[in-house]
C-alpha cells in the first residue's frame, strides 16, 4: 500500500505540471490570461516544458487504454461463463493456467459477482475512457458543452464506483484476500485490515477531490477546478 501512495503523489504531480504550465496544448481557454509560475521563463525552456508535457499527456492516455484494457478483461471475470466459455473465459483460463505471478483465484474473484460488475467495473471503464477527453484542450476549447457533459456524468461514475469499493470491500473481494499461504495484515487490536482501511481512505479523498472540483468549476475558478481534477484522476488511476 505504502508503494501505492508513492505511486499517487508522483502521478500527481506530474500531471499538477499540466496545470501550471502556459503550453495552448495544456491550458484551458477558460484561464489563459491567468498568471503562471513559469511565464517569465526563457522561451526555450517554456518549449522544453511544453514538450514534457504533451508526452506526459500521451503517456496518460496510454496508461488509460492499458486500464480499460485491463478493466474488461481482467475484472470482466464477473462474466466468465464455465457453461459456454466466451472469449474472455479463454483468455482468462489461459492466464490462469500459464501465469507463475498471480494467485488463479486473484484472477477470477470477481467470477459471478454481476452487483460489482454493475457498481464498479462498468463504470469505471467509461471513468477511465472520459479523462483522455477531458484533459484534452481541444475539446474543452471547442466543445464546452460536452465538456460539461461528460463532466458530470464523470462525477455521478465516481460515487458510483465508489459504491462498488464498498461492495468489494463488505464481500471480502479485496486481492489480499487471495495471496495464497498468507494471512491479511489486520490493525493490532482490531479486526479491521490494513489494506482495508488504506482502501476506504483513498475512496474518500477520492471522493473530496472530485466534490471540490465541482465546487470550484461552479465558482468559475477553472485553474483550482483544473488541479483539483487532476488530484481526482490520480487518486483513481493508480490501480
Amino acid at each position: 500500500t505504502s508503494y501505492q501512495f508513492i505511486i499517487i503523489i508522483h502521478t500527481s504531480k506530474y500531471f499538477e505540471s499540466l496545470a501550471h504550465s502556459t503550453s495552448p496544448l495544456m491550458q484551458p481557454s477558460s484561464f489563459q490570461n491567468a498568471p503562471s509560475k513559469i511565464s517569465n521563463k526563457p522561451d526555450g525552456l517554456i518549449e522544453q516544458i511544453d514538450a514534457k508535457l504533451q508526452y506526459i499527456y500521451i503517456a496518460t492516455t496510454c496508461l488509460c487504454l492499458f486500464m480499460l484494457t485491463w478493466i474488461l478483461l481482467m475484472p470482466g471475470a464477473a462474466f466468465l461463463n464455465s457453461q459456454e466459455p466466451g472469449w474472455r473465459d479463454k483468455v482468462v483460463s489461459h492466464m490462469v493456467e500459464s501465469s507463475s505471478h498471480f494467485p488463479p483465484k486473484l484472477l477470477t474473484k470477481y467470477e459471478g459477482e454481476t452487483l460489482v460488475a454493475y457498481t464498479h467495473i462498468f463504470p469505471a471503464a467509461v471513468w477511465i475512457m472520459a479523462i483522455p477527453l477531458q484533459f484534452h484542450p481541444v475539446i474543452r476549447r471547442k466543445y464546452r458543452n460536452t465538456h460539461r457533459l461528460i463532466g458530470r456524468i464523470f462525477v455521478y461514475l465516481s460515487f458510483l464506483i465508489i459504491i462498488g469499493v464498498v461492495v468489494i470491500l463488505y464481500r471480502g473481494l479485496s486481492y489480499e484476500n487471495y495471496l495464497e499461504g498468507k494471512e491479511p495484515f489486520t490493525i493490532p487490536g482490531t479486526s479491521l485490515r490494513s489494506v482495508d482501511v488504506g482502501l476506504y481512505i483513498l475512496a474518500a479523498s477520492f471522493l473530496y477531490c472530485a466534490i471540490v472540483a465541482v465546487n470550484f468549476a461552479k465558482t468559475k475558478e477553472f485553474h483550482q477546478h483544473q488541479c483539483w481534477m487532476i488530484r481526482h484522476c490520480s487518486l483513481g488511476m493508480w490501480v
